[in-house]
């Protein structure tokens, strides 16, 4: 997924953040988040756009139809939004494409939904997906999902709008203590890609390049430049070489220790690296 994000809504640290709940999903899930060196020029190519130009604080609101497969995916996060991994892991997994748990079509089963409750301009949040809409009927529903919605969210009244048939009380925590992927989250992920690839076109693929396609622009963006690591890496650390050369300088004895255990035992240094 091609993401760029907007310099002018988030500071160094708080793009650093984003970037660290990015790869957290890409390591979780082996959703390849590719960040972009500048924002494509055509209206067509499909890129994800994180950007909060009016400076909210409120975490807003995705479901799976908020997106679609063409154009700027733009998706406003909240700086508070970004206090926790819980609500961004949540807007992950619906700019994966997978609905929230509360929305499968047997959640009667399992929870009821109090739209009365429920404040009236939130209420499509809660809405219930028709069969053909859910594509993980074979899956247990997962009260742990990190796009489940706790008890009270949205309430109009003070009242509980989701409550559940089970002594568990996972719906009863605060949405941001779900502050990852629950092991079923991960499986929706990957059955909805797997089912993607196996209905892509097999003649000529071959091993040779399915191995190189995570390292590959898709072929639908073209025109995009990326990012490679080592220019991110490259870009990250280039405004502490002066300083790590003059703390070099100030400690010459630094390079010639021999013993790894005396060398990160130095005040300032972790890991065998300064920490500035």
């Amino acid at each position: 997924m091609p993401f760029f994000i907007d310099e002018f809504s988030y500071d160094k640290f708080l793009r650093e953040k984003i970037r660290g709940y990015l790869e957290n999903a890409k390591t979780l899930t082996g959703l390849n988040f590719v960040e972009l060196a500048s924002p494509p020029s055509d209206e067509n190519e499909r890129w994800v756009f994180f950007i909060n130009r009016r400076g909210q604080l409120d975490c807003k609101d995705y479901s799976t139809k908020s997106f679609t497969n063409s154009g700027v995916q733009k998706v406003i996060i909240g700086y508070d939004c970004l206090q926790n991994n819980g609500p961004m892991a949540a807007i992950v997994l619906a700019l994966a494409g997978v609905p929230p748990q509360h929305n499968a079509p047997n959640r009667d089963q399992f929870i009821n939904v109090s739209m009365e409750s429920i404040l009236p301009e939130k209420r499509g949040l809660f809405k219930r997906l028709d069969d053909e809409d859910w594509l993980f009927h074979d899956l247990a529903y997962d009260y742990y999902s990190v796009g489940h919605y706790p008890s009270h969210k949205y309430t109009a009244d003070g009242y509980p709008t989701i409550t559940g048939f089970t002594k568990l009380r996972v719906l009863y925590m605060r949405h941001d203590e779900k502050d990852t992927y629950s092991s079923i989250d991960i499986q929706k992920i990957r059955l909805l890609y797997n089912n993607i690839l196996r209905n892509l076109p097999r003649k000529d693929m071959k091993i040779e390049i399915c191995k190189k396609l995570n390292r590959l622009p898709p072929p639908s963006f073209p025109n995009m430049k990326f990012m490679s690591q080592s220019s991110i890496i490259e870009m990250r650390e280039s405004k502490k070489t002066n300083l790590a050369e003059r703390q070099s300088v100030m400690e010459p004895n630094y390079a010639i220790l021999s013993s790894l255990e005396s060398y990160t035992d130095r005040p300032g240094i972790r890991n065998g690296h300064f920490w500035i």
